[in-house]
């Protein structure tokens, strides 16, 4: 995903311009920034150790390594694609899903996510972006009797 982000960096910096009014030369840092995490994580996803405490004699001990399962990051408005790419990297590089809610203000930037995604081969469904307002509450329809 890394080298995807910075191949596309020109097109992903435009959106991040006209969506939220960054100066074009900030928008190129944060897509460099967000690029980083997943350098950074992607090499540590090879290091992820555990250790098997010796229980003593006649006993077997293992470590199982397995993912969590999915993770969900909530991103905030004013550095969407780095601070998205910072809790996704982290977590792909462990075998999680991933569900991102992006901010309502700025929805764009994250679906470069979504394309990365299919770019580089992940499973369907190892990353999930949701935009919107969230969930809305409705008010309970009431009977009155007259």
């Amino acid at each position: 995903m890394e080298r995807y982000l910075l191949d596309h960096i020109d097109e992903i910096a435009k959106v991040l311009t006209l969506e939220q009014g960054k100066p074009l030369c900030e928008a190129r840092i944060e897509i460099a920034g967000a690029a980083r995490y997943f350098e950074y994580y992607g090499n540590q996803a090879e290091t992820v150790e555990g250790r098997s405490i010796p229980l003593g004699k006649g006993y077997f001990e293992f470590t199982t390594y397995e993912p969590f399962g999915v993770s969900a990051q909530i991103i905030p408005w004013n550095f969407p694609v780095e601070m998205t790419a910072r809790s996704l990297s982290a977590a792909l590089a462990t075998g999680n899903a991933c569900v991102i809610k992006t901010a309502e203000l700025t929805p764009l930037g994250n679906a470069w996510f979504a394309h990365a995604a299919n770019a580089v081969g992940l499973p369907k469904g190892a990353i999930n972006i949701l935009c919107g307002l969230g969930v809305t509450r409705a008010r309970p329809y009431r009977l009155t009797r007259s």
